[in-house]
């Protein structure tokens, strides 16, 4: 999805959605090292930043890491 397509798609503007995902990658959360692919480092932040709860904590990104030996960032 293009920028505008996830702006349209959520009712945001091309300018709001930039400027959130500017954001989202200046904290670490999310990387766009391709225009058409964001990366999301780490889902638990991400979801605690939105108030949301994952139903399976093999998800969250600090239980994969602990897992599978990677890292979140």
């Amino acid at each position: 999805m293009t920028r505008q397509e996830i702006g349209d798609y959520l009712g945001l503007t091309i300018e709001t959605v930039s400027r959130l995902l500017g954001k989202l990658r200046r904290r670490g959360m999310v990387s766009m090292d391709k225009l058409d692919e964001i990366r999301v480092h780490d889902v638990c932040q991400l979801c605690r930043l939105t108030g949301t709860q994952l139903p399976r904590a093999e998800w969250c990104s600090a239980h994969a890491a602990e897992r599978y030996g990677t890292h979140s960032r």
